[in-house]
């Protein structure tokens, strides 16, 4: 959790303004109580997923309060991107490109019409998403149940504690049995479709499956290919 404090000068302008047009100290101490609040700096707490670290491409979680100001009251405007509210005090801060090292974070309130808040944010690049089938722990071989009970073909980034997976589009999938030509399967989505549930369903010890041409959505719907090959021998 990381804090900023920022002073609103509207509050030492009033000061100022009534020390000089009051000539009675009672007075004074009066509209001190008043003045106060807007003497004292607003207190913004803000918590990222991973501190001061964006990534491009995912959304990046966002925790935001500010003392003193209604959420509905609170504005966060990003120097890129776009921020998204999901509950009061929740947000994900998302991005496609940048071609800067540093993304700003501006806090205003919209009521008072002030800055009470500026953070900045360093970016990052998410490596290329890895391919499963059965788990994150790679393996080379199967069984024939563990297979079955796959539900797809799932593309995770690796990086660290944010949890972000890749939408699949399509991929192939390729059986080579033991004996006999091999067999072709054109998935489209992450899920086994009932075509390639069939031929999975096939398996015996001693085939091959592999899963390759695997083609994902990036920022944008912008869609990448994979040069991953995932060769599993069911046991």
């Amino acid at each position: 959790m990381k804090k900023l404090q920022t002073a609103s000068a509207s509050g030492h302008y009033l000061l100022q303004t009534a020390t000089a047009n009051c000539h009675c100290p009672c007075i004074l101490l009066l509209l001190l109580p008043l003045l106060l609040p807007l003497l004292l700096p607003a207190q913004a707490a803000i918590e990222l997923g991973k501190m001061n670290l964006l990534y491009a491409v995912v959304e990046n979680p966002l925790r935001v309060a500010v003392e003193d100001i209604q959420d509905s009251n609170l504005l966060l405007v990003p120097s890129l991107g776009r921020i998204q509210k999901h509950s009061p005090g929740n947000y994900t801060w998302s991005f496609c490109q940048f071609d800067t090292n540093v993304a700003t974070l501006i806090l205003r309130d919209t009521v008072q019409g002030i800055t009470v808040g500026q953070y900045q944010y360093r970016l990052r690049d998410l490596p290329e998403p890895e391919a499963y089938v059965t788990s994150p722990d790679r393996q080379h071989s199967l069984t024939r149940g563990a297979l079955k009970s796959a539900p797809g073909l799932i593309m995770y980034f690796n990086c660290g504690d944010l949890d972000a997976r890749a939408n699949v589009v399509s991929y192939e999938v390729w059986r080579i049995p033991k004996k006999g030509d091999a067999i072709l399967r054109h998935n489209r989505g992450a899920r086994f479709t009932s075509d390639t549930q069939d031929l999975i369903n096939q398996a015996v010890p001693g085939d091959i499956y592999v899963f390759r041409n695997i083609i994902y959505n990036s920022c944008a719907l912008q869609r990448r290919y994979s040069a991953q090959e995932l060769m599993f021998r069911i046991k």
